[in-house]
């Protein structure tokens, strides 16, 4: 017997409408690499964010967040570092593929950072992005405000997931 499962995390094609719904247009604003690869967990696998340490100044949101994302008892995932870790080989296909086609900046990806290009997203799926965006509205803002924060040391985004080891990094 043969089962078939479909998880978005794995999908590359779903990871570039994940990088969409984070960078929809040129003013998003622009964030490492390594943060926009935690930021698309949390697109991906929002009711994770309970997991998050929140920083202080979005403490509020976060627990409406924490509210309305609630776990399903059925659902059984791995750890989230697991997670994380499976979904770099299609988040890395989704830069590659964006970064190609002109809608993420070359020469800043280079230097380790997202930043969206003038390219405008074809019209059904801006129309798909600013659906999504609207019905995650709350995410979607806590995640905007966590692109300021530096994903490395003691307070970064790294320790704050624990997603990824963040002891060693050189701050």
């Amino acid at each position: 017997m043969i089962n078939i499962t479909y998880l978005p995390a794995n999908d590359p094609f779903h990871a570039v409408f994940r990088m969409f719904v984070l960078f929809p247009a040129p003013e998003s604003a622009t964030c490492s690499y390594e943060s926009a690869r935690i930021l698309d967990f949390y697109v991906c696998f929002p009711v994770l964010i309970s997991e998050f340490k929140c920083p202080k100044p979005l403490v509020k949101l976060h627990n409406t967040l924490k509210r309305r994302y609630i776990p399903n008892t059925y659902q059984v995932t791995p750890k989230a570092a697991v997670l994380f870790n499976r979904m770099r080989a299609a988040q890395s296909a989704a830069v590659s593929s964006l970064q190609s086609y002109g809608f993420i900046e070359p020469k800043a990806f280079k230097e380790g950072t997202i930043s969206r290009t003038d390219r405008e997203l074809p019209e059904r799926v801006s129309a798909t992005v600013e659906e999504h965006r609207k019905q995650h509205a709350e995410l979607i803002e806590f995640l905007g405000e966590l692109k300021a924060y530096s994903p490395y040391g003691r307070n970064g985004l790294r320790a704050r997931s624990e997603l990824e080891e963040y002891r060693y990094d050189d701050v």
